[in-house]
């Protein structure tokens, strides 16, 4: 018997361990990380209900233009179109044309 504390079965059995339960935050850590585009992960962010945490997932949004998004709804109401964007402070054209694949403008009603 060997005199270290751990068996070579016991570590193997740990690392495998890790290695599955680790497996499924490797794969999400990108989205996380804003490196997938919304659209390799098959969704559309609504800009009538998503929060700053989520607006900020979009390509050219940061933190602080996604808070100013939703101040913005907040203040004045829904977006009837994605050109109302443009009212928000910070956001141009550019902005609007990177994100336009990955989001949708639903009102209450649909």
């Amino acid at each position: 018997m060997s005199n270290r504390p751990y068996s070579s079965r016991v570590l193997g059995g740990l690392v495998l361990v890790l290695a599955i339960g680790l497996w499924p935050a490797m794969w999400f850590w990108p989205l996380v990380r804003n490196q997938v585009e919304p659209r390799t992960t098959g969704f559309r962010i609504d800009l009538n209900r998503a929060d700053a945490t989520t607006l900020a997932l979009l390509p050219g949004i940061g933190p602080q233009l996604a808070r100013n998004i939703v101040d913005y709804r907040c203040r004045e109401g829904m977006f009837r179109n994605l050109e109302e964007l443009s009212l928000v402070s910070q956001v141009g054209p550019k902005t609007i044309t990177q994100i336009s694949p990955f989001v949708v403008c639903r009102s209450d009603d649909s």
